[in-house]
This record gives structure tokens, C-alpha cells and sequence, in this order.
């Protein structure tokens, strides 16, 4: 299963569980993605966003592969 960006984010260090929970708190208030919203309230910066959603897309692809070649 793909880890939630959020979660990502916080196991690599570059947010802190409280920064997680305020932006999850606004995202529920006010809705939107949650890399936006850490991004705004200035938590990441774009291009760790960016370095963050390839490796959540990689993940995908990994699993995707995984599923259709249970061999490799």
C-alpha cells in the first residue's frame, strides 16, 4: 500500500508530527491537498513537494508492477 504523503514527509524528517496534524486540521476545515497545504503554511518548500510525490508515484508503480508480475 502507498504511504500517504503526509506520512512520507514525516518519517524522512522534514515535517514534525505537530506541523502534520496542523495541516490536516486545516485540510479538513477548509479542504485541499495536503502537500498544498504544508507548502503554504510554508513547512516544505515546492521542490521538496515535488521530490516527495515522485517518490510516492514511484511507490505506485512499484506496487502497480508488483500485482501484474507477482514474480519480480
Amino acid at each position: 500500500m502507498t504511504t500517504l504523503l503526509g506520512d512520507l514527509l514525516l518519517e524522512h524528517g522534514e515535517i514534525t508530527e505537530a506541523q502534520l496534524e496542523e495541516a490536516l486540521k486545516l485540510q479538513e476545515k477548509e479542504g485541499g491537498l495536503i502537500g498544498i497545504i504544508l507548502k503554504r503554511l510554508g513547512y516544505i518548500t515546492e521542490k521538496k513537494l515535488i521530490e516527495f510525490l515522485t517518490l510516492q508515484a514511484s511507490q505506485r508503480i512499484s506496487e502497480s508492477k508488483s500485482l501484474t508480475n507477482p514474480e519480480e
